[in-house]
């Protein structure tokens, strides 16, 4: 984060403690909290009033900077790669009762890992770059939330934006319409700043899984299985069906190629 606000990207800058240190450890009993200020972003959320291809460009723009910029960072620490993450921990999380589920969930993390990888496509991402961690201050879009950053392909945080913004409104008439209109409008601004291959781009739907795996296994991780509300068990078993049937939140078969 400090990297990015030397290079002039909307993110929070962060205080140094009076020891000038950026992360503090506060001990606790036989451990420990990390502890860091930031500076508190004004402006106004990603909202119905901006919820158009201004916004949608402009994300794009902040995405396409991130990757970018991270082509340039050498990082002190390298942070996790993305299937290293807790939340694709299928074992634990998803019970061996929901088999298929499970099968469905690790055929994507496998196909996502087959993928080809190359220094212009992967690298550190945000990795949770929606719609609730964006601010929007005087004409400036500014993201927050770097806790999930890790190493993955950049098409990721598309796919993390796309799905969000569906999620934004599941019960939209068309979401193959405003899928294309969204990605149009972000696909824009991010190639003012860095630029995917088509094999990147064909692997939009894949990620779009993975994404949905992701938001699956959290849901199965926090909730109380036995006292879901009406609406949790709905989601849930929505998306659980998706996984077990290999298929994305939407169809972007008829515009992938024209993208």
């Amino acid at each position: 984060m400090l990297f990015l606000v030397s290079k002039g990207v909307g993110v929070p800058r962060i205080n140094a403690s009076i020891n000038s240190l950026w992360v503090e450890r506060i001990p606790v009993s036989d451990s420990y909290f990390s502890v860091v200020s930031y500076e508190r972003l004004i402006g106004e959320p990603a909202g119905d009033s901006l919820w158009n291809e201004t916004l949608f460009r402009r994300w794009g723009a902040l995405i396409g900077k991130l990757h970018r910029l991270s082509l340039e960072y050498a990082a002190k620490r390298r942070r996790f790669a993305w299937y290293d993450s807790d939340f694709l921990n299928m074992e634990t999380y998803i019970p061996i009762t929901d088999r298929e589920i499970r099968t469905g969930a690790e055929r994507v993390i496998q196909n996502v890992k087959d993928l080809p990888i190359s220094d212009f496509q992967y690298g550190l991402i945000h990795a949770d770059v929606y719609q609730d961690n964006l601010i929007w201050a005087r004409g400036e879009l500014l993201l927050f939330d770097f806790d999930n950053c890790e190493y993955g392909h950049y098409i990721s945080d598309i796919a993390t934006a796309l799905y969000a913004a569906l999620w934004r409104d599941l019960d939209q008439p068309n979401p193959v319409q405003f899928s294309e209109r969204f990605l149009r409008a972000l696909l824009l601004g991010y190639r003012e700043q860095h630029h995917l291959s088509r094999t990147e781009i064909g692997a939009l739907p894949l990620f779009l899984q993975l994404r949905e795996v992701l938001i699956y296994t959290v849901a199965k991780k926090m909730l109380d299985a036995n006292n879901l509300t009406p609406i949790q068990a709905r989601l849930l078993a929505q998306r659980g069906n998706r996984i077990r049937n290999n298929q994305p939140i939407v169809d972007l078969t008829p515009i992938l190629g024209s993208l």
